[in-house]
């Protein structure tokens, strides 16, 4: 008995080819997807940069780094004012950084504070929402927002007093940070983050 062929092809490999020709088709589309989610996911985070980005020019063009840097600027002047020979206890420290920032808000006005705590407010709702990218966030104004929280710690659990919402969100994207500058924690006495003390 001879096989059938079909252009000297045996029959068997001619019947063959459409189960061979929807594996390879199958694998396209799973190549495909995969492909297609990676670029999703690639697309999504040049967004999310991009958004940071434009907080980044925010920051630069409408106030708030002039306000940061009018507070850094009384800041260090009260400091310079300090006498080194009045060493003060570690436990007093929190008592003077305080006493130090209520007299630079006096001198730059709440208006100052109040501007950078609403860019920081919105910046941490910007990456809360996953429009802005946390990480590049980190990068530009993780020290920045360290410094700010750590000298006004007091004024904002004085005004939180008042709005408890007050200065939640520098809180937040504060602890969001430290997942990429874990050395910001030290920087900020008191800040709690529920992610850190579970293990983080």
């Amino acid at each position: 008995m001879t096989e059938e062929r079909f252009v000297r092809v045996p029959m068997r490999v001619w019947n063959g080819l459409p189960g061979l020709a929807a594996a390879f088709g199958i694998l396209a589309v799973i190549g495909g997807g995969g492909f297609a989610l990676l670029e999703y996911f690639d697309r999504k985070a040049s967004a999310r940069a991009a958004q940071t980005l434009e907080m980044i020019d925010i920051w630069d063009t409408r106030g708030a780094q002039t306000a940061y840097l009018e507070i850094s600027r009384a800041l260090q002047e009260e400091i310079a004012d300090l006498d080194a020979s009045d060493a003060v206890p570690d436990e007093r420290v929190p008592i003077v950084e305080g006493n130090i920032a209520r007299r630079v808000l006096r001198e730059v006005g709440d208006e100052t504070y109040l501007t950078i705590v609403q860019f920081f407010t919105r910046l941490s709702l910007c990456v809360q929402s996953q429009l802005c990218s946390a990480q590049v966030a980190a990068t530009f104004f993780g020290e920045t927002l360290a410094d700010f929280r750590h000298w006004f710690r007091r004024e904002i659990a004085d005004r939180q007093k008042l709005t408890r919402s007050h200065g939640r969100e520098l809180d937040w994207l504060l602890c969001r940070f430290l997942e990429f500058e874990d050395d910001l924690l030290e920087r900020v006495p008191g800040l709690s983050c529920p992610q850190i003390t579970s293990g983080k």
